[in-house]
């Protein structure tokens, strides 16, 4: 009897085992398709176990949706030399996206459509003559918009977008005067309180966080108090912006050859600095995600040298009440994949893992690639230690004023056609 109670106890292990490995192995993967070029691609979460995948190549834009357990993906294709998108969200059952028209010259691109009838689904976009590009997009609400932009005259504008319905028209509430500040803007963020977005001047490698207040001006306020802070460092890289809660802001940025600065903003004010050494070969910080649940934030990085290319994701814990503490960072290291695009993965079904995080990129044949990661496992990727030291910050903001101007227009139809293609499984094998 004591035997076989034994065998019983081992017997239900092995199960428990079974049940466990499968589930965590299912968490993490890399998917790549070898007939889907990719020079560039851009992720975005529906849920915690679907995303909306945009890549280009060549002179060809399509959205994909990826699925976590399925291969099939569905393909939207937006045409040859059509647009170019440089940023886009998803909100609730709608996408958003911006960026502009394909040659030169060319005009700034708005515009959305539904994911219901996905991949047929009717696009909205409009053609902005005024603007050579919009560059970056944050989604406030379904009829509010935030975008950084390049007018044709080569000005960069801070803009506020809203939407009417019946029908469809965005208005376009552009700020100027940053001239004298910034040559290019690089990020936008916003909460309910502020917008918030980052610029950078190239002579001096010089970086700027702006920070507009909308909880005093309010929404299309007719003077917008805008106030920014210089950072204490050199910015070499695009200084890549995300909102965290509670109207904290984070920053990453290349800073110094081999030196990765990663800050916290309590807005309008500093709140505190990291500094990071990456290794020999970095080349750009390339994005950076918040993890809300965890108070985690990820960055993305390329190095490279003549021989070798990889990226790195780097896990950050922000510490939005206290300061950092120094010590170590952990990364997950992809060799030979140029990942371009951070995501976070939301907890939104059962049995959904609190952990988990997906990049889009694409590999050394230049395929494209959807990687799903968990930053407490290194399935599928090599595990990267770095030392980080903090830096103390007593700029104060400065307060600016803008130039405001309004451009109204209702969106036209862009011709897409759909079609399937398959994801195959590369890891976990």
């Amino acid at each position: 009897m004591e035997h076989n109670n034994k065998t019983i106890a081992l017997l239900i292990l092995l199960l428990a085992q079974l049940a466990v490995v499968p589930s965590v192995r299912a968490q993490v993967f890399i998917r790549e398709n070898p007939s889907f070029p990719s020079d560039h691609s851009i992720i975005r979460d529906i849920d915690d176990s679907t995303w909306l995948v945009y890549s280009i190549y060549d002179d060809r834009a399509t959205f994909t949706k990826v699925s976590r357990s399925g291969y099939v993906t569905p393909v939207m294709d937006l045409g040859h030399q059509t647009v170019v998108i440089s940023d886009f969200e998803v909100y609730g059952h709608s996408v958003f996206f911006c960026g502009s028209t394909y040659g030169v010259p060319s005009k700034a691109v708005f515009g959305s459509f539904k994911l219901a009838a996905f991949p047929n689904s009717n696009v909205d976009y409009a053609e902005i003559e005024e603007y050579a590009s919009f560059d970056r997009l944050e989604v406030l609400a379904l009829d509010c918009y935030l975008l950084i932009g390049k007018t044709v005259e080569e000005e960069n504008h801070f803009i506020e977008v809203q939407s009417s319905y019946i029908p469809t028209c965005w208005t376009f509430c552009a700020y100027g005067g940053l001239g004298g500040i910034v040559e290019k803007l690089d990020d936008v963020a916003g909460s309910g309180s502020y917008a918030v977005f980052t610029g950078r001047e190239f002579e001096h490698n010089r970086g700027y966080v702006f920070f507009a207040d909308y909880a005093t001006a309010g929404w299309f306020a007719n003077t917008l108090p805008v106030q920014y802070l210089e950072c204490p460092h050199l910015v070499l890289s695009p200084l890549w912006l995300e909102y965290c809660q509670d109207n904290h802001f984070a920053t990453a940025t290349l800073g110094d050859i081999g030196l990765m600065h990663v800050s916290a903003y309590n807005a309008p004010y500093h709140f505190s600095t990291q500094r990071v050494i990456t290794g020999y070969g970095v080349t750009s910080v390339v994005d950076v995600k918040y993890k809300k649940d965890l108070q985690r934030l990820d960055v993305l990085t390329h190095h490279s040298t003549y021989d070798y290319f990889a990226s790195k994701i780097y896990h950050f814990e922000p510490n939005l009440t206290t300061p950092y503490a120094a010590g170590s960072v952990s990364a997950h290291s992809a060799t030979d994949y140029w990942l371009t695009s951070l995501e976070n993965s939301p907890m939104a079904f059962t049995g959904g893992s609190l952990y988990t995080m997906v990049s889009s990129g694409f590999n050394y044949g230049g395929a494209l690639s959807v990687h799903r990661y968990n930053n407490a496992q290194f399935n599928c990727w090599e595990k990267v230690e770095i030392k980080a030291e903090d830096l103390e910050n007593h700029h104060k903001p400065v307060q600016i004023e803008l130039v405001r101007n309004r451009i109204k227009v209702c969106p036209g139809i862009l011709p897409t056609t759909s079609y399937y293609q398959e994801m195959k499984k590369v890891c976990p094998k």
